[in-house]
C-alpha cells in the first residue's frame, strides 16, 4: 500500500457547542424592528445574521446526524432572528448540534476568529472542535450582553498547534454542539480577522516538503524519485514560499498555494520508489458463503488447499512466499508465464461465481493476463490498469463457460492472446485471490 506520510484530507470540520435544558422565552417579548448590537463589529463576515437571518456567505445547515431539531426563533427581545437547537440522541447520547457547511473550501483561511452569540440558563462551557482536536471554553470567558446573551470569540489559532491536521485549503464546514439534553439559542455566527494566523501552518508544511526532497533524491533505487516528481514538488514549494514571504495574500491565493503544495507532497510520496509493500491490503468483506478463496492473509475466509503455487511448467519466473506485516502472501516474479496448480486431481467447481478478485501491489509492473483453466474451458482475463506502489483491488468479470472442474490458474506477461510475452514483466505481490458471486 502506498506510503502515507500526509493524510490526503477531503475536509476539515470546525465546531463549537452549547446545550441546556431550556431556552428562556420572555413573557410578551418586544421585538425591535432593526435590532442592533454595538458589540458586533461591522467587518464581520456572517454565516447567520441576527438582523434579518441572512448571511454574507452561502451556506447550508446540518445536524451531523445528531438527531437535533433546528428551528427559527424570533421571540427574543434583543435579537430578532436566532436558531433554536433542541437536543437529539442520534450519536447514542443527548446532544444539540448545528452545523454550517458547504461554503467555499478554504474560506476559513481568511480569518483568525470564529464568533457567535449564545444564550443558556443551564450550561457553563462551550466546546469547539477541529477534527480530531476538541477545545472547551468557559462561557464566563465570553462577553456578557443584554438579556442573557454571551458573545464568544474563539481563536482559530487554538487548533493549529498540531498543524499537520489543519489544512485551510479544504475547510468547508463547522458546527456548534454540546452534550446533554436541552436546547440553546445561537445567532450572529460570523468569521473575523486576518488570515495571518495561517502563515505558521504554511511554514511548517514547507518544512515538511523540503524534508521530503532531502530524504528522497532523484534516482532509480529504493527511496528515490524521478526528476519530474522532484521538480513538481520543488515548484510547489516555491509557490508556497512566495505566499509567506510577502504580505498576507487574498483567500484565493492562500487556497491555491496550499492546495498545490499538499497535492504535490501527496504525489511525491506516491511516487517514491520502493520494491516491497509495507502494509497488507484491506481484508475482503464479501460473505464467505459466496466465496471460494485460494489466498487471503486476513483469515476472513478458509482458503482452499492449493496443490502447488509454483509448479514446473518451464517458466522463467516463480511464485514464492513473502512475509508482509507478519502475514504470508505470495510474490509473483513474472518473466513470461506462471502457473498455479489448484488441484489437478479433484478440481474445484466455480460455476455461479461471476468475479475473480485479486489484491496486487507492484513497483515495476503493469496489467497482465490471468487464465482460469478448466478441463472444459479456458478463459483469458485481464487485470486492468494497475497503479504502482499501492495495493490495487482488482475485480475481473468471469464470462459464461464450463468451469465445473477448474484445476489451474495461469498468469502471463502478454496482455493480448498470442501477443508478446514480456510486456508485463515485473514483480507482483498477491493477496486476496478468490472467486465470488456478488
Amino acid at each position: 500500500m502506498m506510503q502515507k506520510r500526509i493524510a490526503v484530507i477531503s475536509a476539515i470540520v470546525l465546531g463549537a457547542a452549547l446545550t441546556f435544558t431550556g431556552c428562556p422565552s420572555p413573557t410578551s417579548p418586544t421585538v425591535p424592528t432593526n435590532p442592533k448590537d454595538p458589540t458586533t463589529p461591522t467587518d464581520y463576515t456572517f454565516l447567520f445574521k441576527a438582523l434579518d437571518g441572512s448571511g454574507d456567505v452561502a451556506t447550508a445547515l446540518d445536524t451531523w446526524n445528531s438527531g437535533t431539531t433546528i428551528s427559527d426563533y424570533s421571540s427574543d427581545s434583543v435579537y430578532a432572528n436566532a436558531k433554536q437547537i433542541v437536543s437529539g440522541t442520534g450519536w447514542g447520547t443527548a446532544v444539540a448540534c448545528i452545523a454550517f457547511k458547504d461554503f467555499d473550501s478554504g474560506k476559513l483561511a481568511e480569518y483568525t476568529t470564529l464568533n457567535f452569540k449564545i444564550k443558556t440558563s443551564d450550561y457553563t462551557t462551550v466546546r469547539v472542535k477541529v477534527p480530531e482536536e476538541e477545545k472547551e471554553y468557559a462561557l464566563s470567558s465570553g462577553v456578557s450582553l443584554a438579556n442573557g446573551w454571551i458573545q464568544m470569540a474563539i481563536p482559530l489559532s487554538d487548533f493549529i498547534a498540531g498543524v499537520t491536521k489543519f489544512q485551510p485549503a479544504y475547510v468547508n464546514q463547522f458546527a456548534i454542539f454540546s452534550f446533554g439534553a436541552g436546547s440553546m439559542l445561537v445567532t450572529d455566527v460570523a468569521l473575523s480577522g486576518s488570515g495571518a494566523v495561517y502563515k505558521k501552518a504554511m511554514e511548517d508544511k514547507i518544512a515538511e516538503a523540503q524534508t521530503l526532497l532531502t530524504d528522497h533524491t532523484v534516482g532509480t533505487e529504493d527511496g528515490n524519485v524521478s526528476q519530474e516528481t522532484h521538480d513538481a514538488l520543488n515548484s510547489a514549494i516555491g509557490d508556497a514560499q512566495s505566499f509567506i514571504s510577502g504580505s498576507i495574500s487574498a483567500q484565493s491565493a492562500i487556497t491555491v498555494a496550499l492546495k498545490t503544495l499538499l497535492l504535490a507532497m501527496k504525489d511525491f510520496e506516491n511516487n517514491i520508489i520502493k520494491s516491497v509493500p509495507d502494509t497488507l491490503p484491506p481484508a475482503p468483506t464479501i460473505n464467505s458463503a459466496n466465496v471460494i478463496s485460494l489466498l487471503n492473509s486476513s483469515g476472513t475466509y478458509t482458503d482452499f488447499n492449493v496443490q502447488n503455487w509454483n509448479p514446473n511448467w518451464g517458466q522463467s519466473g516463480s511464485i514464492t512466499d513473502a512475509t508482509i506485516a507478519g502475514k504470508t502472501i505470495k510474490l509473483l516474479d513474472l518473466k513470461n508465464y506462471q502457473g498455479v496448480a489448484i488441484d489437478e486431481t479433484n478440481r474445484i467447481n466455480i460455476t455461479g461465481k461471476t468475479k475473480l478478485h485479486m489484491s496486487i501491489w507492484t513497483a515495476n509492473g503493469q496489467q497482465f493476463s490471468v487464465y482460469a483453466i478448466s478441463s472444459g474451458d479456458e478463459q483469458q482475463l485481464l487485470t486492468g490498469p494497475i497503479t504502482k506502489n499501492q495495493w490495487n483491488d482488482i475485480v475481473i468479470d468471469i464470462a459464461t463457460g464450463d468451469f465445473t472442474k477448474v484445476m489451474q490458474l495461469k498468469f502471463t506477461a502478454a496482455t493480448v492472446s498470442g501477443g508478446p510475452e514480456n510486456v508485463a514483466v515485473g514483480q507482483y505481490y498477491l493477496d486476496n485471490i478468490y472467486f465470488a458471486n456478488e
